[in-house]
């Protein structure tokens, strides 16, 4: 069985001990680091993960019979890949 992860939406914070998420009722979700760009875009990119994930899994829904799609298999390989790997499909950990 794959885990849960914190339902969304999620969103950054950056403070005086740096960038980190959390959820709708203030709920950490994780600490990203210091107060750099590179950390608060990366918690933004973290924060945006649920919705993320589900716009991947909407459009691998709907792309097969909107367009009767055979066409970018790397797209349809690397959407899948971003849903396995948000699933944790695969994971050894």
């Amino acid at each position: 069985m794959l885990d849960k992860h914190t339902p969304g939406p999620w969103r950054s914070t950056v403070n005086e001990w740096g960038a980190s998420v959390v959820d709708n009722g203030e709920q950490f979700i994780c600490y990203i680091g210091s107060e750099s760009s590179e950390d608060r875009a990366n918690a933004r990119l973290i924060a945006a993960a649920p919705e993320l994930l589900e716009a991947c899994e909407r459009t691998a829904g709907i792309l097969p019979e909107l367009f009767s799609w055979d066409g970018d298999i790397e797209f349809q390989e690397l959407l899948n890949a971003a849903i396995s790997k948000a699933r944790g499909e695969g994971d050894v950990g």
